[in-house]
């Protein structure tokens, strides 16, 4: 309930400001991030970076962010030892 108060102060100080119409989103780190929170399955971490894409692609949404740009694996990702590719 708080956080809702809070979303909703948030959003509102938001919207009185200029709002770009063009976002860009570089997802890195859900490795880093299962790893530094203990979880055992590094896949959990990559379910919270797309459960988070996703709350930040509904708050574009309600900003009438139009355009989102999403960068999701990089070319040096794909030198990777197989394990590390595989999950």
């Amino acid at each position: 309930m708080i956080y809702q108060i809070y979303q909703r102060n948030l959003l509102a100080e938001i919207r009185r400001g200029k709002l770009p119409q063009h976002v860009g989103l570089i997802l890195d780190g859900n490795r880093r991030y299962a790893r530094a929170i203990g979880l055992s399955d590094i896949l959990d971490g990559h379910r919270l970076g797309a459960n988070k894409l996703e709350e930040v692609l509904t708050w574009c949404e309600e900003l009438d962010i139009r355009m989102v740009s999403i960068w999701i694996l990089s070319t040096e990702n794909l030198m990777r030892p197989p394990e590390e590719l595989g999950g």
